[in-house]
């Protein structure tokens, strides 16, 4: 929610209330950590919120992080190497791995999507070097208090210069499109 007002950077420590947070973000793993990291997994795939071979496939940053900076779109400073943006939610869900649409026409072109663990598509993201969409999961929501109507938005820093002028575009296309329809309707 702080992100939403604000630009902040949030240590790996305060991530730790959330071990599959710390495996997706690349953080050093305390051996309590790895121990809550064991119980959660097994909880999920016992609840079937997981598949017994899904953690093995959740997405991960590659290299050791140090923390991540969260905050608007409009306040990263320039070289930023990835931003975490919160959005409006479209109903639906898809789970991790995702899937590809496009969003805002050419504004974002291709975007993963994930549902759980909504930190997978952070870890793409930044692995990736591409901007990804996170329909949130219920972590997220608990960690973070981020309601239900907002998800999660990751684009990496290579991505941000273009993106203004590709929102623009999008933007002007269509509101001539929403002109066009109104008249024909």
């Amino acid at each position: 929610m702080k992100a939403e007002k604000q630009l902040f950077f949030a240590p790996a420590v305060l991530h730790e209330h959330c071990p599959v947070g710390v495996l997706t973000m690349g953080f050093p793993m305390s051996p309590q950590v790895t121990s809550t990291l064991h119980e959660f997994v097994a909880k999920m795939c016992n609840a079937s919120y997981l598949g017994s071979q899904e953690p093995e496939s959740i997405p991960r940053i590659t290299h050791t992080a140090k923390g991540i900076l969260y905050g608007p779109l409009s306040r990263f400073p320039a070289g930023a190497r990835l931003d975490a943006g919160v959005g409006q939610r479209p109903p639906g869900h898809a789970s991790g791995g995702g899937f590809g649409f496009r969003v805002l026409g050419h504004a974002l072109s291709k975007v993963q999507t994930f549902g759980r663990p909504a930190c997978a598509a952070l870890a793409v993201a930044v692995n990736q070097d591409s901007q990804t969409l996170s329909l949130g999961c219920s972590g997220m929501r608990t960690f973070t208090a981020v309601g239900d109507d907002k998800l999660l938005i990751s684009i990496p820093g290579s991505k941000l210069a273009s993106l203004a002028q590709r929102l623009e575009t999008t933007a002007g296309a269509n509101e001539i499109m929403l002109n066009f329809y109104r008249q024909h309707q």
